[in-house]
């Protein structure tokens, strides 16, 4: 769908929807819906932000293990965003090699640009390919309106060095379904992943939506705990993480085979020292 710039401007239906907080309680009113910042939000694999915010605002609004830096081109990498807060733009890094550091962004030098979103602040685009962005643009913005271009010195039409690197979370590979070891089931893609099992330790990564293996559980803050991997802990949040036990019959031939295993490995030890004594 292609929202006109009544929908987005001050007042218009869509602009009434996300912005008034009326309507929407964590919101504040702002005047239009930012093109560069749709574009960042469509492109994120994980969401960036808790709501669509001015571009300059970004780095306050940070979601789902997304943190920021000041900008350093050392730091960048692919699924970065980048932040300019005086010139309220941001542009989302596709690619960095040898060649320069490559951005996916939108900007408008006219009046204020047609903005899409997707009717929902918790609901994001979705993009698979450079096409799919170019294709998106070109329908639902004003000509020129997306770019792809090196973050030259200059900066191109942006100016200024960026302010911040909003660096993209550490997604945890996930290991499949097993039904013979506990596992969690993961609802979501934006389940944080905290170093310790409580609220008020450091995300260290999001995980996705799929099966994770379980080596011990805590309950502390009102949450049994799941360590999913070394230091990498889940909250068992009702509706979003569920708990799978694995099954006994298969768990107690699993060690019944490792038994096995260390008895033959202590077997072949001793005929290895009787063939030694017999060398003599």
């Amino acid at each position: 769908m292609k929202y006109s710039l009544n929908d987005v401007k001050y007042g218009g239906t869509l602009h009434e929807e996300l912005w008034d907080p009326k309507n929407n309680p964590n919101a504040t009113i702002a005047n239009w819906l930012g093109n560069c910042t749709t574009l960042a939000y469509g492109l994120a694999d994980i969401k960036p932000v808790s709501r669509i915010g001015d571009a300059c605002n970004w780095h306050k609004l940070l979601t789902n293990g997304w943190t920021y830096v000041p900008f350093d081109r050392s730091l960048v990498k692919k699924g970065d965003i980048i932040e300019w807060v005086d010139h309220v733009h941001v542009a989302t890094v596709d690619k960095v090699d040898d060649s320069g550091i490559w951005l996916h962004c939108s900007w408008y030098t006219g009046e204020h640009g047609v903005a899409f979103y997707n009717n929902k602040p918790d609901t994001r685009l979705q993009f698979d390919s450079t096409k799919e962005v170019s294709d998106f643009m070109e329908a639902n913005y004003p000509t020129r309106m997306y770019h792809y271009w090196e973050l030259d010195d200059e900066c191109r039409g942006v100016g200024g060095e960026p302010d911040y690197l909003l660096v993209h979370p550490n997604v945890i590979e996930q290991d499949g379904i097993n039904d013979t070891v506990d596992q969690i089931h993961v609802l979501t893609n934006e389940q944080n992943v905290r170093i310790g099992p409580s609220t008020s330790t450091q995300i260290v990564g999001v995980a996705q939506m799929g099966f994770y293996n379980v080596y011990s559980q805590q309950i502390r803050d009102d949450y049994v705990w799941y360590q999913i991997k070394n230091n990498y802990w889940i909250a068992g949040v009702e509706g979003r993480v569920d708990f799978y036990e694995g099954k006994d019959d298969i768990k107690e031939l699993k060690k019944e085979i490792a038994r096995l295993k260390k008895e033959n490995s202590d077997l072949i030890n001793k005929l290895e020292q009787i063939n030694k004594l017999s060398e003599v």
